[in-house]
């Protein structure tokens, strides 16, 4: 009796995940845009980087109204290798693949709390950025545009109990997304430890072999990063992102997804020696506005350690 009650608490937990959808990306959520590291790589210098991320999804958003609902929460927490090297004073590439765990609690009365747990390796993704004017110290300015391919590398199809897992919770998305990306950094004087910055990207996602499309992203930042003569870097930004709605079989639009979201961003970053820099950001979600009810992002964050594989010292 108790296995049985069990087994139906977890398959209403499943059926949970499918009718209300998360603000989470299956593809570690990672912000491709966002990748400014290439700009301090040496010349044919091979860059390693690891990141660990997490993020809490436990607002219950009507639109834009928060919702007094403490019985379900999500959250997920990725780590992301990533490998980047500067081929020449302009053209850049990174190659970077994600490992993905993803939690989902209800909460019931009499019974507790129920678990749903996904985890596994996610979508891997190789871009290219080319500079048109490439980072200069002195002149403090870059321009940069990007293109990327996010390959299918993770499972999209984990049942439990015969059962589909809900597409936000699977590791992977299943589908070939193409990534285009494009930024401006000027200082704001040659001798300023003030820099701003402007950056945009249009993520097109296709369809998996389920028939399941992920909505269309974009992104917009606007950041200013403060030099310090101790070698820190602290940034604070503001980082817009819409998502389209997601669809089944081309046209169904499948509900409660997809919105509009306005993050806080701010960002320390250091070096702890001439190979070795860490990097330590937060982003708070101030204004959201989501299509029908949704779990919604509470706050996430994530720590970088960056090391160059091959610079002299």
């Amino acid at each position: 009796m108790k296995t049985g009650l069990l087994l139906l608490i977890t398959l209403l937990t499943i059926m949970a995940g499918k009718s209300l959808q998360a603000q989470t990306s299956s593809c570690a959520g990672f912000d491709y845009s966002t990748n400014n590291r290439l700009r301090s790589i040496p010349l044919g210098v091979w860059q390693l980087g690891l990141t660990h991320e997490y993020r809490s999804v436990s607002r219950l958003v009507s639109g834009k109204i928060k919702r007094d609902d403490a019985s379900r929460a999500r959250s997920s927490r990725n780590i992301l290798l990533e490998l980047n090297r500067r081929l020449t004073n302009s053209l850049s590439i990174t190659a970077m693949l994600t490992f993905v765990q993803k939690n989902h609690t209800i909460r019931m009365p009499v019974i507790g709390k129920n678990y749903l747990l996904t985890r596994g390796f996610g979508d891997g993704f190789f871009g290219l950025r080319y500079s048109l004017i490439p980072w200069n110290v002195d002149a403090g300015g870059d321009i940069s545009f990007g293109l990327g391919l996010k390959a299918p590398s993770g499972k999209s199809d984990l049942t439990l109990y015969g059962i589909e897992i809900a597409p936000d919770m699977q590791p992977g998305t299943g589908s070939v997304d193409a990534v285009l990306w494009g930024g401006v950094t000027q200082r704001i004087h040659p001798k300023s430890p003030l820099s701003l910055s402007i950056d945009a990207m249009y993520r097109r996602n296709g369809t998996n072999s389920r028939e399941y499309k992920f909505g269309n992203e974009f992104l917009g930042y606007l950041g200013a990063m403060f030099f310090s003569r101790s070698n820190a870097h602290f940034t604070a930004g503001v980082k817009y992102l819409t998502i389209a709605e997601h669809k089944r079989f081309s046209e169904v639009i499948v509900p409660n997804t997809g919105g509009r979201w306005v993050y806080l961003v701010g960002t320390l970053d250091a070096n702890y020696s001439k190979k070795l820099r860490w990097e330590f950001s937060i982003r708070y979600p101030a204004y959201q506005k989501v299509n029908g009810t949704q779990l919604s992002t509470s706050y996430e964050y994530s720590i970088t350690l960056l090391y160059a594989l091959n610079l002299k010292p």
